[in-house]
């Protein structure tokens, strides 16, 4: 832990920020992963379905997020 932080501290604010951002896209994408199914809690086993605005979200979370990123970062 003390070498990330001093990794970290080494960074200028551009780098920080970019360095947070990617951690918390990463985090994202693992949650939606596991309310996609693709990935699965250690000792449990959900059965849920996610929908936004009346509509199934199955196994399209995690899929879709990262392009939703990547358009956002390019405008």
């Amino acid at each position: 832990m003390e070498k990330a932080l001093k990794l970290y501290q080494s960074f200028n604010e551009d780098q920080k920020i970019n360095i947070i951002k990617h951690i918390i896209i990463d985090t994202i994408s693992s949650v939606f992963g596991i309310l996609d199914g693709f990935s699965t809690l250690s000792g449990g086993n959900l059965d849920f379905e996610v929908k936004i605005n009346e509509i199934s979200t199955e196994n399209e979370l995690q899929d879709t997020f990262p392009e939703i990123v990547e358009e956002k970062n390019s405008n």
